[in-house]
């Protein structure tokens, strides 16, 4: 017969199995939504099988465990880390902490400073779950927010890890899972927002500093090498290639732009090389694989941004290299949408500030603007030149005050967890 922790490990090495591929193929919030609405309720009962009740902890201030599923400093920790030193020069009504599932190196725990670290690793998934409703219970935690990465998200609810549980999702896809408060920093400029068909409460977001000055240099001779007239690049994680519709408008503006390349990286070998090759554009791409991005936005001249999931992080090391990124316009998260939330939604005296501060719109409604844009970019380098500094302008205008960011961010923490305790 099986257990009940037979069952809950089961489900959670299912859900981890699964969330690289059907959960994300394509990495849309619908598909994202659809796996968790059939897959959810297998691990939610899977969880309440194991569930205590907690108590609200009383602390002179909340203290708020930040979750990451790995302890890496790539883009999602990278926030993190942004965060921490946020809150240590602008001090909250909060204490944070950090646990990770898997052991830190000493990178990490620097990264982190003084704020105190905490392991859940186990051999078995679901003692992982049950380790770290036990920490939060010793350390007394109000709330654990998951960063970003979602496995063991549904499941750490309903064991109620800790009173308040919340989602700071850095994509914000629909998740189906009761009682778990939602968070983004991927649409700053409106305090609470529906996304997805869900209440959001949002925060503004100061980004760590990505572009590498002693690069530059090395990256111009690197340009040079490459015989081309005009690169474009993509740098992201591989299944945001995956859409067929963004496929085609690549191998359509390299047909466009005869004496071009497209360079894109990719961890592991997949179908997008081998549908630009079968176009007849074998000699006209290149995967690069798994690259220090800080040195190769500033090889490419001209970002091409896929869709319906955009690049993050490496899309604003782009424009602080001063370098244009382009791509369609859509409600999904990446820097050319956060650009066009405020453009074009955001505060009405933001939203003018930001109008006059950006001339040339790096987003187009449609794939056939998309690719006219990128086109005409090709033959037009002082407009190469404007675009890519009006993206490092609007990313130093409103992607850098760690002030507003340590407020925000810690607001919207409360607010959740205040309503949090008032529905129970």
């Amino acid at each position: 017969m099986t257990t009940p922790l037979d069952e809950a490990n089961d489900a959670l090495l299912s859900e981890r199995l699964a969330y690289g591929g059907i959960a994300k193929s394509p990495d849309t919030p619908a598909q994202f939504g659809k796996f968790y609405q059939l897959f959810g309720p297998w691990i939610w009962h899977a969880g309440r099988r194991l569930q205590t009740q907690p108590a609200w902890p009383e602390t002179e201030k909340p203290r708020i465990a930040f979750l990451m599923d790995n302890a890496t400093g790539i883009a999602h920790g990278a926030n993190l880390f942004k965060l921490l030193q946020c809150l240590r020069d602008y001090p909250q009504d909060i204490e944070p902490y950090v646990f990770t599932k898997e052991p830190a190196d000493e990178a990490f725990l620097e990264a982190i400073g003084d704020v105190p670290h905490f392991c859940f690793r186990s051999d078995n998934e679901v003692k992982c779950w049950l380790l770290l409703r036990t920490l939060a219970e010793r350390n007394n935690i109000t709330s654990v927010v998951f960063v970003s990465v979602a496995p063991g998200l549904v499941f750490a609810k309903a064991i109620e890890v800790a009173p308040s549980v919340i989602w700071w999702s850095q994509k914000w896809h629909t998740l189906h899972c009761p009682g778990v408060g939602l968070l983004t920093t991927t649409h700053p400029f409106r305090p609470l927002q529906i996304l997805a068909d869900k209440q959001w409460h949002c925060a503004r977001q100061s980004l760590p500093r990505l572009y590498n000055p002693y690069h530059r240099d090395i990256a111009a001779d690197m340009r040079k090498d490459l015989a081309y007239n005009t690169v474009f690049g993509w740098f992201g994680r591989e299944e945001k290639l995956f859409d067929k519709y963004f496929v085609d408008s690549i191998c359509q503006i390299l047909k466009a732009v005869p004496d071009s390349c497209f360079l894109w990286t990719s961890r592991t070998p997949h179908d997008f090389g081998a549908y630009l090759d079968n176009a007849g554009l074998a000699d006209r791409h290149k995967c690069i694989g798994w690259v220090d991005t800080s040195l190769w936005t500033q090889v490419v001249d001209i970002g091409l941004d896929s869709f319906p999931f955009g690049m993050g992080h490496t899309a604003y090391q782009m424009w602080e290299a001063g370098k244009p990124v382009i791509g369609v316009a859509n409600e999904n998260p990446g820097a050319l949408n956060t650009m066009f939330q405020l453009i074009e939604e955001g505060p009405a005296d933001l939203k003018d500030e930001a109008s006059k501060l950006i001339t040339v719109k790096p987003y187009t409604e449609t794939i056939v603007d998309f690719i006219d844009l990128a086109v005409a970019l090709s033959k037009d380098i002082n407009m190469q030149q404007q675009m890519g500094e009006e993206g490092r302008f609007f990313t130093d205008t409103y992607m850098r005050d760690d002030k507003l960011f340590a407020d925000t961010f810690s607001s919207a923490l409360l607010e959740i967890i205040s309503e949090q305790k008032n529905n129970e």
